[in-house]
């Protein structure tokens, strides 16, 4: 996309604009100051429609938005509601986690690596920083535990 923010000139990008100083909706600024916790799937949505990027330790940005949501259309919906309450906490894992290259995804494509609350988190973004994938990694035989 070529459009540019009316609100601060920012290039609008797949994860929204990109101007550091953006005023977000008050979900998006709520969702973002808090810890991660499970969030409902339809802030979910409405954040990913938006958009929004990240701050990470390693003086990069990385954007939240279309493509996240267009990969998640693309599971079961059971599938795709577990990956949407989870947004906060791949935030959380970009914020804070190990970083390494994301070798699926090419040259300058990172992957980040967490562990929150017992939980383990992948995120996965592109040569642009955008999220790709997420993964929430459940230890061998917690499913069957769990009786599913």
């Amino acid at each position: 996309m070529s459009d540019h923010c009316k609100q601060d000139g920012g290039f609008i990008g797949n994860a929204g604009c990109t101007h550091p100083n953006h005023q977000h909706s008050e979900l998006v600024k709520g969702l973002l100051a808090s810890k991660a916790h499970p969030i409902s799937p339809a802030d979910c949505e409405a954040a990913l429609r938006e958009g929004f990027y990240v701050n990470t330790a390693f003086n990069t940005r990385v954007g939240f938005g279309a493509q996240l949501m267009e990969h998640i259309k693309h599971h079961s919906k059971a599938d795709q509601n577990r990956r949407k309450v989870n947004l906060l906490y791949a935030v959380a894992t970009v914020k804070g986690g190990k970083r390494g290259p994301n070798p699926k995804g090419g040259p300058g494509s990172f992957a980040y690596a967490r562990n929150i609350d017992g939980k383990r988190f992948l995120v996965l973004t592109d040569e642009h920083g955008n999220v790709e994938d997420v993964f929430d990694i459940i230890p061998r035989g917690a499913r069957r535990r769990r009786g599913k």
